[in-house]
Protein backbone atom coordinates (compact mmCIF):
# COMPACT_ATOMS: atom_id res chain seq x y z
CA UNK A 1 0.00 0.00 0.00
CA UNK A 2 2.99 2.79 0.60
CA UNK A 3 4.44 1.86 -2.61
CA UNK A 4 1.26 2.42 -4.42
CA UNK A 5 0.84 5.78 -2.64
CA UNK A 6 4.64 6.72 -3.21
CA UNK A 7 4.28 6.08 -6.63
CA UNK A 8 1.07 8.41 -6.57
CA UNK A 9 2.66 11.31 -5.35
CA UNK A 10 5.72 10.92 -8.09
CA UNK A 11 3.90 10.08 -10.92
CA UNK A 12 0.39 12.45 -10.08
CA UNK A 13 2.22 15.82 -9.79
CA UNK A 14 3.66 15.12 -13.57
CA UNK A 15 0.51 14.62 -14.89
CA UNK A 16 -0.81 17.73 -13.78
CA UNK A 17 -1.15 20.19 -15.89
CA UNK A 18 0.67 23.33 -14.56
CA UNK A 19 -1.22 26.35 -14.11
CA UNK A 20 1.71 28.99 -12.70
CA UNK A 21 2.58 30.64 -15.86
CA UNK A 22 3.22 30.13 -19.52
CA UNK A 23 5.46 27.19 -20.78
CA UNK A 24 8.73 27.72 -20.20
CA UNK A 25 10.56 30.87 -22.90
CA UNK A 26 6.96 32.69 -23.22
CA UNK A 27 5.70 35.66 -22.13
CA UNK A 28 2.34 36.10 -20.81
CA UNK A 29 0.14 37.23 -23.11
CA UNK A 30 -2.84 39.80 -23.11
CA UNK A 31 -5.74 39.41 -25.33
CA UNK A 32 -5.84 42.35 -27.94
CA UNK A 33 -8.18 42.98 -30.07
CA UNK A 34 -8.54 45.90 -32.59
CA UNK A 35 -9.54 47.38 -36.12
CA UNK A 36 -8.13 48.46 -39.32
CA UNK A 37 -10.18 50.89 -42.21
CA UNK A 38 -9.10 51.83 -45.57
CA UNK A 39 -10.67 54.61 -46.45
CA UNK A 40 -13.29 54.40 -44.17
CA UNK A 41 -14.30 50.41 -45.08
CA UNK A 42 -12.61 47.41 -43.72
CA UNK A 43 -9.34 46.62 -44.66
CA UNK A 44 -10.00 42.88 -45.03
CA UNK A 45 -7.52 40.56 -45.03
CA UNK A 46 -4.53 42.96 -44.34
CA UNK A 47 -2.07 42.07 -41.69
CA UNK A 48 -1.72 43.92 -38.51
CA UNK A 49 2.36 42.85 -37.12
CA UNK A 50 3.11 44.82 -33.79
CA UNK A 51 7.53 45.20 -33.80
CA UNK A 52 8.40 45.44 -30.16
CA UNK A 53 10.21 48.37 -29.70
CA UNK A 54 12.67 47.17 -26.90
CA UNK A 55 13.83 43.38 -28.74
CA UNK A 56 15.15 41.19 -26.25
CA UNK A 57 14.78 38.31 -28.41
CA UNK A 58 15.42 38.53 -32.23
CA UNK A 59 14.11 34.78 -33.06
CA UNK A 60 10.44 35.46 -31.39
CA UNK A 61 7.50 35.73 -34.13
CA UNK A 62 6.09 39.03 -33.23
CA UNK A 63 2.37 39.37 -32.73
CA UNK A 64 0.50 39.19 -35.78
CA UNK A 65 -2.56 38.91 -37.52
CA UNK A 66 -4.59 39.14 -40.64
CA UNK A 67 -7.88 41.68 -40.77
CA UNK A 68 -11.20 39.71 -40.91
CA UNK A 69 -14.10 40.40 -42.79
CA UNK A 70 -15.67 43.19 -40.70
CA UNK A 71 -12.09 44.93 -40.54
CA UNK A 72 -11.46 43.57 -36.64
CA UNK A 73 -8.51 41.55 -35.74
CA UNK A 74 -7.48 39.44 -32.50
CA UNK A 75 -4.10 39.44 -31.84
CA UNK A 76 -2.27 36.10 -32.06
CA UNK A 77 1.78 35.38 -30.95
CA UNK A 78 2.12 31.79 -29.43
CA UNK A 79 -1.48 30.56 -30.20
CA UNK A 80 -4.31 31.48 -32.01
CA UNK A 81 -6.47 34.55 -30.76
CA UNK A 82 -4.17 34.65 -27.31
CA UNK A 83 -2.75 38.11 -27.56
CA UNK A 84 0.42 39.82 -27.08
CA UNK A 85 2.89 40.48 -24.49
CA UNK A 86 2.68 43.40 -22.22
CA UNK A 87 5.28 46.23 -23.37
CA UNK A 88 5.32 49.01 -26.06
CA UNK A 89 5.36 47.90 -29.79
CA UNK A 90 5.97 49.41 -33.48
CA UNK A 91 2.53 48.41 -35.66
CA UNK A 92 2.72 47.29 -39.22
CA UNK A 93 -0.18 47.22 -41.92
CA UNK A 94 0.82 44.84 -44.68
CA UNK A 95 -1.55 44.77 -47.50
CA UNK A 96 -3.90 41.59 -48.19
CA UNK A 97 -2.38 38.90 -50.60
CA UNK A 98 -5.02 39.63 -53.34
CA UNK A 99 -5.15 43.80 -52.79
CA UNK A 100 -8.04 45.49 -54.76
CA UNK A 101 -7.92 44.43 -58.93
CA UNK A 102 -6.49 41.19 -57.71
CA UNK A 103 -2.76 42.05 -57.88
CA UNK A 104 -0.49 39.70 -55.71
CA UNK A 105 1.24 41.29 -52.88
CA UNK A 106 4.52 39.88 -54.32
CA UNK A 107 3.95 41.59 -57.52
CA UNK A 108 3.09 44.86 -55.90
CA UNK A 109 6.02 44.82 -53.98
CA UNK A 110 8.31 43.97 -56.85
CA UNK A 111 6.33 47.24 -59.33
CA UNK A 112 6.77 49.54 -56.70
CA UNK A 113 4.93 50.52 -53.20
CA UNK A 114 0.88 50.87 -53.07
CA UNK A 115 0.80 54.13 -52.04
CA UNK A 116 -2.06 53.01 -49.64
CA UNK A 117 0.45 50.90 -47.74
CA UNK A 118 3.20 52.68 -48.26
CA UNK A 119 4.27 53.71 -44.70
CA UNK A 120 1.92 51.69 -42.98
CA UNK A 121 3.97 48.16 -44.40
CA UNK A 122 7.03 49.21 -42.16
CA UNK A 123 7.10 49.61 -38.51
CA UNK A 124 9.40 52.44 -38.80
CA UNK A 125 7.96 54.19 -41.36
CA UNK A 126 4.30 53.66 -40.58
CA UNK A 127 3.77 56.22 -37.48
CA UNK A 128 1.56 53.45 -35.37
CA UNK A 129 2.48 52.45 -31.88
CA UNK A 130 0.87 51.31 -29.04
CA UNK A 131 1.06 49.84 -25.48
CA UNK A 132 -0.07 46.14 -24.96
CA UNK A 133 -1.38 46.41 -20.85
CA UNK A 134 -1.79 43.34 -18.56
CA UNK A 135 -5.31 42.65 -18.57
CA UNK A 136 -7.54 42.68 -21.89
CA UNK A 137 -6.77 45.75 -24.76
CA UNK A 138 -8.69 47.50 -26.92
CA UNK A 139 -6.55 49.05 -29.57
CA UNK A 140 -8.35 52.50 -31.37
CA UNK A 141 -8.69 51.96 -34.95
CA UNK A 142 -5.92 52.31 -37.13
CA UNK A 143 -7.36 53.88 -40.45
CA UNK A 144 -5.24 54.10 -43.26
CA UNK A 145 -6.84 57.16 -45.74
CA UNK A 146 -5.89 55.94 -49.17
CA UNK A 147 -2.69 58.62 -49.38
CA UNK A 148 -0.01 56.31 -48.01
CA UNK A 149 -0.51 58.73 -44.52
CA UNK A 150 -1.73 56.20 -41.54
CA UNK A 151 -3.95 57.80 -38.97
CA UNK A 152 -3.79 55.88 -35.70
CA UNK A 153 -7.32 56.57 -35.29
CA UNK A 154 -9.41 58.48 -32.26
CA UNK A 155 -7.33 58.99 -28.89
CA UNK A 156 -7.91 56.42 -26.48
CA UNK A 157 -10.84 57.48 -24.12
Amino acid sequence: MKRILLALGVVLPMLLPSSCGPPEGQLPTYRTTGSVLLRGQPAVGADVVLHPRFEDDDDAAPPSVAVKDEGTFTLSNYGEGDGAPAGPYKVAILPPADFDEGISLQITWEEGPDPVYEKARNSDTSGLTVTIEAGRNELPPFELDGTGEPSPGPPPV
